[in-house]
Parts: structure tokens; C-alpha cells; sequence
């Protein structure tokens, strides 16, 4: 489990409940029809039954904004600078340190 330096730093939460963020990979960000859309590093999280990343250092922030927030944009996928693919379904998007838009997703099917 990956979580805030926010939590880590809360008295509820043990050093044993923290988990160091997995390295970050880079991977082009694609439609389901394979229509480029920005590229990303991307952590990754196991979890019972898939995985979740989080998708940072966007080289084009507004496009994959414009496609989530207009577009309604939901379902992507994954290619990985290692040649590994995976789809994934955007679970939502936020500012980190007040100016970097992240994104999150849901795997929808194993990283292959």
C-alpha cells in the first residue's frame, strides 16, 4: 500500500502500515483505439485482485485533462517503454504540490 507523506506522518498509521511508492516506469498513454494521447511516469501498486497507478510528470497535462474532463474520457492504455501493455480506466485526477496534475487508474487487466 502506498500512501500520503500526510498519513505516514499520522499517529494511526504504523512505520509497519507504510510502504516505500514503487518505482516510477514511463509509458505513452493511448485510447483504446491507439490514438496518442501524452505519456507519463507510472507508479504502480499491486492490490488484491489487480493494481492501481498513479500517472505523474505528464509531457501533456491538458490533453489527457481535456479528454477526462470534456470527453468524458474514461478507459486507456498503458504502453510501456519496456514494451508491456495493460488497460486501465481512469478513477480520477488531482493537484499535487499545488501545480502538478496527476491522474489515477484502475487496471483492468494484467500489465503483460
Amino acid at each position: 500500500m502506498v500512501i500520503s507523506v500526510i498519513e505516514a506522518a499520522s499517529p494511526r498509521h504504523s512505520a509497519a502500515s507504510t510502504a516505500a511508492p514503487a518505482p516510477a516506469l514511463r509509458a505513452a498513454v493511448l485510447t483504446t483505439t491507439g490514438v496518442p494521447i501524452t505519456s507519463a511516469h507510472v507508479a504502480i501498486e499491486s492490490r488484491q485482485g489487480g493494481w492501481r497507478a498513479t500517472l505523474r510528470r505528464l509531457d501533456r497535462p491538458g490533453q489527457l485533462a481535456s479528454a477526462y474532463f470534456v470527453g468524458r474520457l474514461r478507459d486507456v492504455v498503458l504502453a510501456f517503454d519496456d514494451g508491456r501493455t495493460a488497460r486501465a480506466r481512469i478513477a480520477g485526477s488531482r493537484f499535487v504540490g499545488g501545480a502538478e496534475r496527476v491522474f489515477e487508474v484502475e487496471g483492468t487487466e494484467p500489465i503483460l
